[in-house]
């Protein structure tokens, strides 16, 4: 026999927080995690569909989780075949969400075997791309430069790879949020330090921070101009943004700062390498994070 729970999608609109809350959680959540998500949304009377930093798939996600092994996924009920015998066990459903601290741990797992498997046992380089503080309310509001910023990311290290006449391996992963839990929109960059030439040989490499940063500058703020009359301006830049002019004196004051490029050390251990990369990929929910 197998029952349902209440439709998830009508509790978003009807007081999903304070009922979650008030039940006793089932035993795969991250408890404060979850909290943390729902007070930081309520803070300040701020309902979930008013606030426009929750995207709909992150809410969806989350109601998942905290109703993750409760009766608001349903159950299934199992009975003794013995009519004599009035044994059951009620079965609750998970909530199968690849972010959820119980349901994505075996994907996870999966997924570093799998990845051990093919990934090259050579050198790599973590590299993560930044941006002035000034630009994250740009991309708040334009969330569709998250994947400009992904795509040049790349074309920053291709090109770089291209004058030299191999062709590396590469990972990207966007990253919206720095450890303050706060909008932070950055890109995550794991690349092969060289590459395979047109011979089929394979050539180690240097990357250079000055060189990569000065790139990364020139496609961002070239990104910014060519799209000024189809940005959506926010609020805290609408003095900036009032004509081509001052955008223009904006993002040329900012293109002469020193943007925060970060290059890791070179790795030859492929198991940190593939670790790495679960962490932006595909880890699920951690069930420590306080």
């Amino acid at each position: 026999m197998v029952a349902y729970g209440d439709d998830l999608s009508l509790l978003v609109s009807t007081g999903i927080t304070r009922y979650l809350l008030s039940q006793s959680f089932g035993p795969f959540l991250c408890h404060r995690v979850l909290v943390m998500f729902f007070n930081l949304v309520n803070a300040g009377s701020i309902g979930l569909i008013a606030n426009p930093l929750i995207v709909s798939a992150l809410l969806e996600t989350m109601v998942k989780i905290m109703a993750c092994g409760t009766s608001l996924m349903g159950w299934s009920i199992w009975r003794c075949p013995d009519p004599q015998c009035n044994s059951e066990k009620r079965v609750k459903f998970t909530c199968k969400s690849r972010s959820c601290p119980h349901c994505g741990v075996k994907a996870c797992l999966q997924w570093i075997n799998n990845t051990l498997a093919w990934l090259p046992e050579v050198l790599w380089q973590h590299i993560t791309f930044t941006m002035p503080c000034e630009y994250w309310p740009i991309i708040c509001a334009n969330r569709w430069l998250l994947g400009e910023m992904n795509r040049l990311a790349a074309d920053v290290i291709l090109t770089i790879c291209r004058d030299l006449n191999i062709t590396p391996g590469v990972f990207t992963a966007i990253h919206t949020w720095g450890r303050a839990q706060k909008w932070h929109p950055h890109i995550h960059f794991s690349t092969t330090a060289g590459g395979v030439t047109k011979k089929n040989t394979w050539r180690d490499i240097s990357f250079y921070r000055e060189n990569i940063m000065t790139m990364w500058q020139y496609r961002i703020t070239a990104l910014l101009r060519k799209h000024y009359y189809t940005l959506t301006i926010p609020d805290e830049l609408k003095a900036e943004g009032r004509s081509k002019a001052s955008w223009n004196q904006l993002l040329n004051t900012h293109y002469k700062r020193g943007w925060n490029i970060n290059l890791s050390d070179i790795l030859s251990n492929i198991t940190h390498v593939t670790l790495y990369l679960r962490f932006y990929l595909k880890n699920p929910l951690s069930r420590s994070v306080a």
